[in-house]
């Protein structure tokens, strides 16, 4: 894992025992421990909230996990188990960045090829209008695993998106005033999640809903990465899923109105994967611009440190 030194890392894990288990521990390659919490209301799962900027760590960490539970072996003590080779790599700010625009860009090739497929399935369809169908016919059954297929696609690349907009929280990226106060609100939600589920399409439906109605103030590079959440949330939760219903309909009742409706809910899909790319396009653009930026102050941060160099060697200069 790399993170910036200004980032947060939660660490969950669940734990458990038929004599239950007295504590978890995550233990520094170089020295020292931290004690996981156990969640109250779900003893099993344990939460542990690394605060890089805060502990100091600046270089790269090793550390194991460690689980004890409560039974008596004699005198040996409680078993103990261990997970090792755990690290967590500090990096630049801008090494990171550079990782995450990677990221973004094979996934925005991905929602690409994912509305190529849907323009292949709304073609189908179009193949069935213009001959309609009979009950049972085959190519009915093809329309709907075409959709389905589409579906599938779009929660794989939405989770890829939540993820590096999850990254992009915890490690500090965004400079906006509202961005603490996300930040808590995220950590917050992470803390409400069952531990073997880290995904939820419904948190970040709400965080996005709530950027939404302005209950973060400004963000900059946060607020455009949950636009384009907000948007593949919605196209695999709800536009897909029900072109996806009025194709398995159809296959019952296979009239005109029933497949020109599945189309319309198809041609929804492709303007809101659409809009999606353009999106996605537009943050390219913002990220060029943030790099030109950074580049100009560093070129003009080495322009002053060289003339203060020459000023300090000159006769007579303080």
């Amino acid at each position: 894992m790399k993170v910036t030194a200004q980032a947060v890392v939660p660490v969950a894990v669940m734990a458990q025992d038929d004599h239950g288990v007295s504590g978890v521990a995550l233990e520094f390659a170089s020295g020292g421990s931290l004690d996981l919490e156990a969640d109250p209301d779900d003893p099993p799962q344990h939460r542990l909230l690394l605060d890089l900027a805060a502990l100091g760590l600046t270089d790269t960490l090793s550390y194991s996990l460690q689980a004890l539970d409560r039974r008596q072996l004699g005198d040996r003590g409680p078993q103990l188990v261990r997970v090792e080779g755990r690290r967590i790599d500090v990096v630049e700010v801008a090494e990171l960045q550079r990782l995450m625009a990677d990221r973004q860009l094979r996934l925005k090739e991905d929602y690409s090829l994912i509305k190529d497929r849907q323009i292949r399935a709304q073609e189908v369809v179009d193949d069935l209008l213009g001959d309609p169908p009979e009950i049972g016919d085959p190519d009915l059954l093809v329309a709907a695993v075409a959709q389905n297929q589409v579906t599938a696609r779009l929660t794989r690349e939405t989770r890829e998106l939540c993820a590096i907009l999850d990254e992009t929280i915890l490690n500090r990226l965004d400079a906006g005033p509202g961005a603490e106060v996300l930040l808590q609100r995220r950590l917050a939600d992470w803390k409400d999640q069952p531990v073997d589920e880290p995904y939820s399409p419904g948190v970040w439906s709400a965080l996005a809903s709530d950027y939404g109605a302005g209950r973060f103030g400004r963000l900059d590079v946060v607020g455009r990465l949950l636009d384009m959440a907000a948007l593949a949330l919605k196209l695999g939760q709800s536009s897909s899923p029900a072109a996806h219903d009025l194709l398995v309909a159809a296959r019952q009742d296979p009239t005109p109105d029933r497949l020109r409706e599945a189309r319309v809910a198809q041609e929804a899909v492709i303007t809101d994967l659409s809009n999606l790319l353009d999106r996605m396009d537009e943050w390219e653009d913002y990220q060029e611009v943030i790099t030109l930026v950074k580049s100009l102050i560093d070129d003009q941060r080495a322009l002053r440190d060289r003339s203060q160099q020459v000023l300090r060697k000159q006769p007579g200069s303080n």
